[in-house]
């Protein structure tokens, strides 16, 4: 069974109704989804999904008043999952995911996931919506007309599962230019330490940088409920690649030639 809709503060007792004489077993749980420590903003431009394994659906586009009110949705007995996701560019689709287009770049993406006992004629989720993007600013120093580099990050991760789990699959990414001259690529949260930074000049990789390891041996979390983000700048004269968090800073020397 599935619903959609567009949510404003709407709660949705009224949608079904279990009288007396029924079994217990055979009402639904009333799930009340609250809001309340989030940021209207956000929410407003936030989707809901929510599921069960017999193949209950309901998903619906949120507006900011449902931050003071909240949503109660009917739901089968037994166990749901909550998914809130905002910010997703229009890319999350409820019941599968969020797939990120080759050559894309992840969404600024905020995500909230639980499980919810629904055995008891009510439950109760509170959304906490946790950061789950990280932000790479890439800076090319070089001697050459910097138009004449460029560079794409490359990983195994594609996206998100419905639960919010990162999705494998092929990514790679060139990202935006910022007014400073420097980069910004958006990735999804990531399954090992495998990201690749690859330096192009004249439509061939002439330098590629092992920036997963780079970031990890920094101590770099990728499980950390909110990502942190990452400035790198490759210094051609340096021979150096730095890798900067808020609170790390690594640096690698190597040698290179263009």
């Amino acid at each position: 069974m599935r619903q959609s809709s567009v949510l404003p503060a709407v709660l949705l007792f009224t949608i079904f109704s279990c009288s007396v004489k029924e079994k217990r077993c055979d009402c639904p749980c009333y799930l009340y989804v609250d809001f309340s420590v989030e940021d209207p903003g956000i929410v407003a431009s936030s989707v809901i999904d929510v599921s069960s394994e017999d193949g209950f659906l309901f998903d619906a586009v949120l507006d900011s008043s449902v931050c003071s009110r909240g949503v109660s949705v009917p739901v089968p007995r037994g166990e749901v999952s909550v998914n809130v996701v905002a910010y997703d560019g229009g890319m999350f689709v409820p019941g599968n995911g969020l797939v990120i287009p080759w050559g894309g770049d992840c969404p600024p993406l905020y995500f909230h996931h639980s499980d919810v006992d629904t055995s008891s004629d009510s439950a109760r989720d509170t959304v906490r919506l946790h950061k789950s993007y990280c932000a790479v600013t890439v800076r090319l120093l070089s001697r050459e007309s910097s138009e004449s580099l460029g560079f794409e990050i490359c990983g195994n991760v594609c996206g998100y599962d419905r639960q919010g789990s990162p999705l494998g699959g092929d990514f790679a990414s060139t990202g935006e230019v910022l007014e400073d001259g420097r980069s910004l690529v958006r990735i999804p949260r990531q399954l090992d330490s495998s990201l690749r930074l690859r330096v192009v000049g004249s439509g061939e990789v002439v330098r590629e940088f092992a920036l997963g390891e780079y970031m990890s041996s920094g101590g770099y979390d990728w499980t950390a409920p909110d990502l942190e983000d990452v400035d790198v700048t490759v210094d051609f004269a340096l021979a150096a690649v730095t890798v900067k968090v808020e609170n790390w800073s690594v640096k690698y020397v190597y040698d290179v030639e263009i």
